[in-house]
């Protein structure tokens, strides 16, 4: 089965809760033995500034795959990105949620994407591998990662607290702009990586 975004993911949901409060998307059901994708874009107050979030729901087991905070460094500041999955075996209503659990509590905005995949490779480990980074370029191509199997599927998020609007991209992005706040994207790419070894 090829690999499809599902018209039950839900709509991008965004608050700014105190710490160990959760903010939780709508309601969706996702079909059996898909994977559920948790693209998380976080505001921070400073550059020296980590925060830690968690994702729950569906009392799903979720991984968190890959993160990135400002106490890291590099060429970005008060932003934080984050991918957590987890592996839905049956079709059942169901949230996501995602919660602060320090740094910047009710000052700090959290958007969350959450994008349900069919035709993934689940019941073992469906990621095969993952990048992260940051730049000073406002319009940037990065090479993200390189491919582990064929056929497979990109995703990836973004923050920017110098707020220069809506991100787009030349996939398929869900982007977001909050004043006072970053501008925020979640995207996967229009189409399969063919071959494994793919600079994607």
């Amino acid at each position: 089965m090829a690999i499809a975004i599902n018209g039950s993911s839900p709509i991008r949901f965004t608050g700014t809760p105190a710490n160990n409060v959760d903010i939780t998307s709508a309601s969706f059901t996702p079909p059996s033995d898909s994977l559920l994708v948790a693209c998380v874009s976080a505001d921070t107050n400073g550059n020296a500034d980590d925060i830690t979030i968690s994702v729950s729901g569906g009392s799903l087991t979720w991984t968190n795959r890959v993160e990135r905070d400002p106490g890291e460094g590099g060429g970005h500041q008060a932003g934080h990105c984050s991918i957590w999955t987890a592996e839905q075996p049956t079709s059942t209503a169901m949230t996501v949620s995602a919660r602060r659990t320090a740094g910047d509590g009710s000052t700090g905005r959290i958007s969350v994407k959450v994008y349900v995949v069919t035709g993934a490779d689940v019941g073992g480990d469906p990621i095969g591998t993952v990048g992260e980074g940051s730049s000073v370029t406002n319009d940037i191509t990065p090479n993200a990662y390189t491919s582990t199997v064929n056929n497979s599927r990109g995703f990836g998020c973004a923050s920017d607290w110098n707020q220069l609007g809506v991100p787009v991209s030349t996939d398929t992005e869900d982007g977001a702009d909050y004043a006072g706040a970053l501008s925020a994207v979640s995207l996967h790419k229009a189409a399969d990586t063919a071959t494994s070894g793919s600079t994607v």
